[in-house]
């Protein structure tokens, strides 16, 4: 997942780094059909990257991992949404996600967001809180965008 960094940090700022975001905000619904495409895009993305993985645990029988990597797939694909949505650009997306991977390699259980240590549900209830409103917040802004573009 941290190889796609390239494709993630741009999946919805490509509009404005090539000055067509004009074009695709007169576009029928793109609230409804543009920025939804996008995520979904990057989510099958990194869920196809982790099949292995997913069927490693599948036939283990352990399905705590397999729900933290699918959470961890929705959630680095949400945040860099929100955050290049935010931030009009893909640095600070990318500046964060090698700082909470970086934090990740080195144990700290506040930045796993893939599931790796995870023993109980707390940590689940938290990142589907985080994705949630990273929805809701991406929502806003962008509909923000398209109506006083």
């Amino acid at each position: 997942m941290v190889l796609q960094i390239g494709r993630l940090s741009d999946l919805v700022t490509k509009e404005k780094t090539y000055q067509v975001h004009y074009f695709t905000y007169a576009a029928y619904q793109p609230l409804k059909r543009l920025l939804p495409s996008q995520i979904i895009a990057g989510i099958s993305l990194m869920l196809v990257l982790s099949v292995p993985l997913l069927l490693r645990y599948a036939f283990a029988l352990q399905w705590l991992p397999m729900v933290g990597i699918v959470l961890g797939a929705i959630f680095i694909v949400l945040f860099s949404s929100t955050l290049g949505i935010v931030s009009g650009g893909k640095k600070l997306f990318e500046i964060l996600f090698f700082a909470i991977t970086y934090s990740n390699l080195n144990r700290i259980p506040v930045a796993d967001y893939y599931g790796g240590m995870w023993t109980s549900l707390l940590p689940i209830a938290i990142l589907i809180s985080l994705t949630l409103s990273f929805v809701c917040i991406s929502w806003v802004i962008r509909s923000y965008e398209i109506k006083h573009a």
